[in-house]
């Protein structure tokens, strides 16, 4: 190691399970779908028409990724839990066990959006 600093971390939290973090996000994306809905509902009312042409389909699904960003994107700027986290009791915390300033939630959220990014233009 390059620095005369000791290597530990003085957080005690439990870590959370896999299936613990899956029901959270399924929580989640259930929240994201229920405001796609809304929109879709939304564009109906206001005159809109659902023609499946290219076009539309590609519109529409990245209606979909808009919606679910911009989810993601009003946590991370507001400094709160999803109500995903919420209802399953997870908190995010530093590895201090500190709650993350806004800056590093908003990085967090870059960097998972880059990740998924990088995975869909692999596929």
């Amino acid at each position: 190691m390059g620095t005369t600093g000791e290597a530990v971390i003085y957080c005690e939290a439990p870590v959370s399970t896999t299936l613990h973090r899956a029901v959270a996000s399924a929580l989640d994306w259930s929240m994201v779908l229920l405001g796609y809905a809304l929109f879709l509902l939304a564009f109906y009312v206001l005159g809109g028409q659902f023609e499946l042409t290219r076009s539309n389909v590609t519109v529409f699904g990245a209606m979909f990724l808009m919606v679910g960003f911009t989810y993601g994107l009003l946590f991370s700027w507001a400094g709160a839990e999803t109500p995903g986290m919420r209802w399953t009791q997870l908190r995010l915390t530093t590895f201090d066990g500190f709650p993350p300033d806004r800056r590093q939630r908003l990085v967090r959220f870059g960097g998972s959006c880059l990740s998924r990014c990088t995975q869909l233009g692999l596929l």
